[in-house]
């Protein structure tokens, strides 16, 4: 009887772990980069931009000779033969929408006019678009505002008055007239200029200035508005700098930045909800803390991570931007100065940034961090030499980055795709109610196997006692 115990006790305990136990753990021990993949980049590859449409084409732009090209791949296929798109020209950013549409901004280097093309799907590029004539310019930023719409910034402020002009599209073909926001002769940051849009379209622009000291402010304007008066968010009196606008698709955003203080460097942060801004939250230990990056899910969360003491990377995670909970810090990248380049998110919430780490042995090795379903940081891998670009995810959760690797005096393109951690698979005869149906469906199986189990156990003690109970004599 024991033995037959002991077996079913096993066989639950088997059934228990298959069907109810997270997957988590074996998703994170899964997750390997496949091998690197040259770019047919001509020239001397230098700043290189990537996207990828939701239906995982991927583009890569970068200035080649001086002119600027784009390749496409579908993930982690060979990259296409690169196409010129215009001459003399510095890529300013690129994006993709939900639609498939692909954006790219450059800059003419001669005349410093801010231009534009796009395609949808892969489909042939279209015309150039001139969005700006020329002139001085510092800075250029390319979000995406509300649905799906396309919005364009870029600071100016060599000579005169320092301002910023704003043009948005819903095509990238017709672009509405530029609304200015004037600095007058404020000393600013160009560096830190930072416009994000949320899901309906409200445009924030964060910016530091010298006033005495460093200030960080913020604006804010609604679709076809024109920006508000300036809303001040570091702590006053306080040097502070670097700030860096975000925004998600579920309504919240933020602004982050760095602060001078005597113990080093913190990083500080204030959410924008509703036209409001949060009060101001300390988000870094104590320490020398630097180069902030933020990423947003599909779904609205969001991490934030920095340099902090120049070896490790520290970051937190939100889901609505009211509480920010610690990720574990990432292991040291073999006692090198590590700088965070980019971070991504996919629909499950899994993380995976790019690192480039220095070293006095003269090797600028990347390495790429994980952090699978919104946990702790994985040891990070150390992919190749270089100087690391953006991190992008498609639908299916397969991530990309394309990056400058540096060998011999001669630099290349090369990218890495990750692919999706393995997610439990769905019947189709289970509606997507938003519980774990598998799982539920394991545990009802494990109840039942447990009570027909239970009734055998009841059932066979019982007949032993009635063997075992001595018959009275008549």
């Amino acid at each position: 009887m024991k033995k037959v115990f002991a077996g079913f006790v096993a066989a639950l305990t088997t059934l228990f772990l298959a069907f109810v136990l997270p997957v988590s753990a074996a998703q994170a021990t899964s997750l390997t980069w496949s091998a690197p993949q040259t770019l047919p980049a001509s020239g001397d590859p230098y700043k290189s931009f990537i996207t990828t449409s939701p239906s995982g084409l991927a583009t890569a732009v970068w200035s080649s000779s001086g002119d600027l090209v784009a390749s496409r791949s579908v993930r982690g296929s060979a990259w296409s033969v690169p196409e010129k798109l215009s001459d003399n020209s510095i890529p300013q950013g690129l994006l993709s929408t939900s639609t498939g549409l692909t954006v790219v901004v450059w800059m003419d280097r001669s005349s410093g006019a801010v231009m534009v093309r796009t395609s949808t799907n892969g489909a042939p590029w279209t015309p150039a678009v001139q969005l700006r004539l020329g002139g001085s310019m510092e800075n250029v930023a390319l979000v995406l505002g509300g649905d799906d719409s396309l919005v364009v910034s870029w600071y100016s402020g060599l000579t005169g008055n320092r301002y910023v002009d704003t043009r948005t599209s819903a095509d990238g073909i017709t672009w509405t007239p530029a609304v200015t926001f004037d600095f007058g002769v404020d000393d600013i940051n160009h560096d830190t200029f930072s416009v994000s849009s949320d899901a309906s379209g409200v445009l924030t622009m964060c910016y530091s200035k010298l006033d005495g000291v460093g200030v960080v402010e913020a604006v804010t304007a609604s679709p076809g508005g024109t920006w508000s008066s300036p809303t001040r968010l570091s702590t006053p009196g306080i040097d502070a700098n670097y700030a860096k606008s975000s925004s998600g698709r579920s309504g919240w955003g933020l602004c982050s930045w760095i602060e001078q203080e005597q113990q080093g460097r913190r990083v500080m942060a204030r959410v924008l909800r509703d036209s409001q801004w949060s009060d101001l939250m300390t988000l870094s230990v104590s320490g020398y803390n630097d180069r902030i990056i933020i990423g947003f899910s599909s779904v609205g969360s969001a991490v934030i991570a920095w340099m902090h003491n120049d070896t490790t990377i520290e970051s937190r995670t939100s889901s609505d931007g009211s509480s920010w909970r610690p990720i574990k810090r990432t292991p040291t990248f073999d006692g090198r100065q590590t700088i965070p380049v980019s971070i991504a998110l996919d629909s499950s919430e899994s993380a995976v940034m790019t690192v480039e780490a220095y070293g006095d042995d003269g090797t600028d090795p990347g390495w790429a961090a994980i952090a699978p379903d919104g946990g702790a940081w994985a040891r990070p891998v150390m992919l190749d030499p270089g100087n690391y670009g953006g991190v992008v995810v498609d639908t299916e959760g397969i991530f990309t980055t394309v990056y400058q690797h540096n060998r011999r005096g001669t630099t290349s393109l090369l990218s890495r795709t990750l692919n999706a951690p393995p997610q439990p698979t769905r019947p189709a005869s289970l509606p997507n109610t938003g519980v774990d149906q598998p799982r539920l469906l394991g545990l009802s199986i494990f109840a039942l196997l447990a009570f027909i189990g239970g009734a055998v156990l009841v059932t066979a003690s019982r007949r032993r006692d009635g063997k075992n109970t001595p018959q009275a004599k008549g």
